[in-house]
């Protein structure tokens, strides 16, 4: 079966005639899946098994993979390259797309729906590139503005508009073969599709998103570990009628694989892909880690915003307190769950006392007073309910492994929304 565009939605793909350095043959290249929309996939028949939840595996035993190699254990950064300085050489080709599933009749049907700002701002740096070429996997009446209009972008911070056109498609299929997959969905709606993108012909993907569940979502795929990467981009904003509305300071992306750096061979393929972008690739060897840290943030934030309905405006000195207090408590739970957390980087953010926690408390007001935060946090977090609602289920998964007392954690966690 195939991933079909239903009724309204978006993403975007390129094809590539990069391999490891030499140029495919016709035909071939690169996909990006786009985060779906607030929809849940209820796959039917065989499928059956690809709604359930990713379990929260041990990290200690590593991933068993590609013909029998035994995951390796790094967790700092190694370094980062900004694409836009690289000589010139063959083309990328990738596809971002976003991808759901629901019931339709008597069989699946294939939403492909993308998170607007961070799929339509990854085709727009990928469009800047003109050794490759893009398509949209676009729906209705997305797909006809696409078609009509362009891709249109209002730049919020640079005060500009930009219109790339694009070619769009409604269908993935199976067979479709390219050089990068970047899959850009809500947490809590990859387990869904995992099955679908697994018999996917491509090699290499690129995971981009909140995911607490790295090191499953690797397993899951069934390809060796130096084809599968995880990253996170830098950008916030909503779709209006007609336009995206993009909030950014500098584009980039960390990226990483699971547990392990990512092979020379994959770097090339993004470096080849990001090339005169003027977007910042930079490389970490345990995006899991990196990930798990970012969401002991994230989190506390998104409880403060439910509290206050949206406005953070309207939180106290104490919420925003808590927050920092939550997240710092959060890196102790992750650390006794066996995640090793980079302490420079996290928890000594967060530790009372430092002079890093008052950079981070500083930080906190101004992402409560400004447009900047209501964009990147409150706006982000009241769309999206059940994605926070997932990420907290994995997190309090992890904590039930540990006897961590989490006061400030739970204080603030009283506000998230329960599920019906």
């Amino acid at each position: 079966e195939h991933i079909r565009a239903g009724t309204d939605g978006d993403g975007v793909g390129l094809r590539a005639g990069l391999d490891d350095g030499d140029v495919q043959a016709a035909g071939q290249g690169g996909r990006v899946l786009g985060q779906a929309d607030d929809h849940r996939a209820v796959p039917s028949g065989d499928g059956g098994n690809a709604a359930q939840a990713l379990p929260v595996a041990g990290r200690g035993a590593g991933a068993v993979q590609g013909g029998g190699h035994v995951l390796g254990r790094k967790r700092r950064a190694v370094g980062e390259h900004d694409a836009g300085t690289q000589g010139d050489g063959p083309g990328a080709g990738i596809i971002v797309v976003g991808v759901g599933v629901r019931q339709h009749g008597l069989g699946p049907e294939f939403l492909v729906q993308g998170e607007k700002a961070l799929v339509q701002q990854l085709a727009h740096r990928l469009l800047q590139n003109k050794k490759n070429v893009v398509t949209m996997l676009a729906r209705g009446e997305w797909k006809e503005r696409l078609d009509q209009r362009g891709l249109v972008i209002r730049h919020w911070a640079q005060c500009r508009t930009t219109v790339d056109r694009v070619a769009t498609i409604d269908t993935l299929a199976p067979d479709d073969c390219y050089d990068l997959v970047f899959v850009t969905m809500q947490a809590g709606q990859l387990p869904d599709v995992l099955p679908i993108l697994k018999q996917n012909r491509s090699e290499y993907f690129v995971f981009v998103g909140n995911d607490p569940h790295a090191v499953e979502v690797m397993q899951a795929m069934q390809r060796p570990v130096d084809k599968i990467a995880f990253g996170f981009q830098n950008n916030a904003g909503r779709r209006e009628h007609d336009r995206l509305v993009s909030v950014h300071m500098g584009m980039g992306m960390t990226v990483g694989g699971a547990t392990a750096p990512l092979s020379g061979a994959f770097r090339l393929r993004l470096q080849a892909a990001f090339e005169g972008t003027h977007y910042k690739l930079t490389y970490y060897s345990d995006m899991d880690e990196w990930l798990k840290s970012h969401i002991a943030f994230i989190l506390p934030c998104a409880y403060a915003c439910y509290a206050v309905d949206g406005e953070l405006s309207r939180t106290t000195v104490e919420q925003r307190r808590m927050i920092v207090d939550a997240a710092w408590e959060c890196c102790e739970m992750l650390k006794a769950a066996g995640v090793p957390v980079n302490d420079a980087e996290n928890t000594d953010r967060y530790r009372e006392g430092t002079k890093q926690r008052k950079k981070t408390e500083r930080m906190v007001y101004w992402m409560a007073q400004t447009v900047v935060g209501k964009w990147c946090i409150s706006d982000h977090a009241m769309r999206a309910v059940s994605e926070m609602q997932y990420l907290d289920e994995a997190f309090a998964a992890l904590r039930a492994t540990t006897l961590v007392e989490m006061t400030a954690w739970d204080e603030l966690r009283r506000s998230l929304p329960r599920k019906k």
